[in-house]
């Protein structure tokens, strides 16, 4: 008798805690963003599904320059990891840079951003993104063809030499 009143009161306990258990229903919130060279992360208020990863093309990663032109970087691929939406970048971001911003468009079709229960990221316009990118690691300084009177020749070796500096610069970092 004692033990049917415990397994009674066992699974009276374990049903009450079940039935009083709150479930999910807030969509995951993109908290931060950070850039390292070319790797920029977005951090989210909650883990994701590792298998919800959207088409690069629902990202888009922008720089407001001073002139108030926008230069757009080119995703070449994204990444779900915890809790962290990971993008690589085509080109590198230089140390220093500013006002870079990133977004997401939730695709109509495919695969959408989700938590691990399965609700909907929404998507962002201006998400502000920190610069991590190490010193040392911008872009080569390519010389313009209308300056100087060197000839063609001359052009090309000195983007061939920028271009040589760069990788240099960056196989050293990673050393």
């Amino acid at each position: 008798m004692i033990r049917r009143l415990l397994i009674f009161c066992l699974f009276f306990c374990l049903a009450a805690s079940v039935a009083s258990a709150q479930t999910d229903e807030s969509p995951p919130v993109a908290t931060s963003a950070q850039v390292d060279g070319n790797i920029l992360t977005i951090t989210y208020n909650e883990p994701l599904d590792t298998d919800s990863v959207p088409p690069a093309d629902s990202f888009s990663v922008q720089e407001s320059a001073s002139d108030g032109v926008r230069l757009l970087f080119e995703i070449e691929g994204v990444g779900i990891t915890g809790s962290t939406v990971t993008l690589t970048l085509e080109a590198t971001i230089a140390a220093g840079e500013t006002g870079i911003t990133v977004g997401y468009v939730v695709p109509a079709t495919g695969q959408q951003i989700r938590d691990v229960v399965g609700n909907q990221a929404a998507g962002f316009s201006s998400l502000a993104v920190a610069n991590n990118s190490p010193a040392g690691m911008s872009p080569p300084s390519v010389p313009s063809p209308s300056t100087g009177s060197g000839s063609a020749g001359d052009y090309i070796d000195d983007m061939v030499e920028a271009c040589r500096t760069f990788i240099e610069a960056a196989e050293e970092r990673d050393r």
